[in-house]
């Protein structure tokens, strides 16, 4: 469970023109939750054991595979929407400075969240792999040491033990030789 085992600590005020911040992160929570219990009730209908066992035995592991997988982590995601809505209720007094440091707090309470379930972020910078990166753009440059090199994130990729969930989205740098056209 990480840091959450402990009540959450004020994010401190946020300004109110952050509604649009907070809506996407309670999206993206919302999203989460869909997705772990879509996956929960693929697993129950394809568990080939479940035609062997009892009502009562398949209610009794549903609250087992509850408690010590899902409990977990939806424990994390209820603080972390407890710190967003504490940082909603306070929205009229802070700076953008404020404001960031806020959304930081979150962001990174997020990462620790998909840590703890094996999920982690795509290599960030350094060279191109259309495996991770999906490119959204390129800059040209001159300096062959920057060919095929990630310049920016445009969106995080993640992925779970080698299988990638989603490829980050990226700006890569290209030099352009003799006779090429630019794209």
């Amino acid at each position: 469970m990480g840091m959450f085992n402990r009540k959450p600590s004020p994010p401190g005020p946020v300004p109110g023109d952050t509604s649009r911040q907070l809506a996407e992160l309670q999206a993206g929570i919302d999203q989460l939750l869909a997705e772990s219990r879509a996956a929960r009730d693929e697993a129950e209908h394809e568990a080939p054991a479940a035609r062997t066992l009892s009502p009562d035995d398949w209610s009794e592991i549903n609250q087992v595979l509850f408690r010590r997988l899902q409990l977990p982590w939806i424990e994390d995601l209820l603080l972390l929407f407890d710190r967003l809505a504490e940082a909603d209720r306070g929205s009229g007094e802070a700076s953008a400075e404020d404001l960031r440091g806020t959304l930081t707090v979150l962001k990174r309470e997020v990462l620790e969240i998909l840590a703890n379930q094996g999920i982690e972020q795509v290599e960030r910078y350094g060279p191109y792999d259309r495996r991770l990166h999906r490119v959204t753009s390129v800059l040209e440059v001159s300096d062959e040491a920057l060919d095929d090199r990630i310049s920016q994130i445009i969106r995080d990729g993640f992925s779970r033990q080698g299988t990638v969930i989603r490829k980050a989205e990226v700006v890569i740098t290209k030099v352009r030789r003799a006779g090429e056209v630019s794209p």
